[in-house]
């Protein structure tokens, strides 16, 4: 998950995802969210059930901030795990810009 963002600019950020369970059957997934103090994240809903194989769950992750200056990163990581098996997606925020073609 990536963004880049206007500078300076409080930002609001949603990334609306699917995921399809390869694993067992009766499965919770939950999620961790590893982050430093610039991004606020939210994942919605955080428990994610699946009765079945090949079920599929969607989930919302909203990241806030106040703002960064120009060509600046700040990233973090939304970890999902049953206690035995995880699953890890970066998030990326920046302020980059890039020349145009």
């Amino acid at each position: 998950m990536a963004m880049n963002i206007t500078n300076n600019q409080p930002f609001t950020v949603n990334f609306l995802r699917t995921v399809t369970n390869v694993g067992l059957a009766n499965t919770t997934y939950m999620a961790h969210i590893y982050t430093n103090s610039q991004l606020n994240i939210i994942v919605n809903p955080s428990t994610l059930l699946f009765k079945q194989l090949k079920e599929k769950q969607s989930f919302l992750v909203v990241v806030t901030g106040k703002g960064f200056d120009l060509n600046t990163t700040q990233s973090a990581l939304l970890g999902w795990s049953d206690g035995i098996h995880s699953v890890h997606s970066p998030i990326v925020i920046h302020t980059y810009t890039f020349p145009q073609a």
